[in-house]
């Protein structure tokens, strides 16, 4: 988790997947999927976790969003696989810094695009914009789930099912 990202090495991994967002929702995300995961520990603003996941290897990105980790978010979704944006819908910077960066960030096709809402107050008109930013852009596969805290484990691993039946079928 130091030097380097591993984008850069020559021999990438098979399946890149970035999770992007406020630290608190990053975590929340990371704690379902990688193993022995410290929700105490303070995340940099970059960092990569490497899982086995039914089988398969994936090389996790973690991006924690502020202004200066755009053009890494930018650099790395040339290489992802799947790109999961975490958001907190009871936390109204939580909503509005997913919006600024899903206006910014560049359009890929041929990946998963997952969006995960969590909270209680799901019918916000700023997540209904949120979700129009990529209807307006057309993706291979995109899904944007709203689901309460005590889901939030059951859509996480859903959604890396989806992400592993993707690299199956590859």
């Amino acid at each position: 988790m130091g030097g380097i990202c591993s984008c850069m090495k020559k021999n990438k991994p098979k399946c890149i997947v970035s999770v992007i967002g406020l630290e608190e929702d990053v975590k929340n995300v990371l704690a379902h999927i990688v193993p022995d995961f410290n929700r105490e520990h303070r995340l940099g603003k970059f960092s990569e976790y490497v899982i086995k996941y039914n089988e398969a290897e994936l090389l996790i990105y973690a991006h924690i969003s502020n202004p200066m980790i755009k053009n890494l978010i930018n650099l790395h979704s040339t290489s992802e696989y799947a790109t999961i944006y975490a958001i907190n819908a009871d936390n109204k910077n939580s909503v509005e810094n997913a919006k600024a960066i899903i206006d910014d960030q560049e359009r890929s096709h041929g990946k998963l695009i997952a969006v995960l809402c969590r909270g209680r107050y799901l019918d916000n008109p700023d997540l209904d914009e949120i979700k129009y930013l990529f209807n307006e852009n057309i993706h291979d596969s995109f899904e944007f789930v709203k689901f309460t805290e005590e889901d939030t484990e059951k859509y996480v691993k859903l959604t890396f099912d989806k992400i592993h039946n993707r690299i199956s079928d590859d």
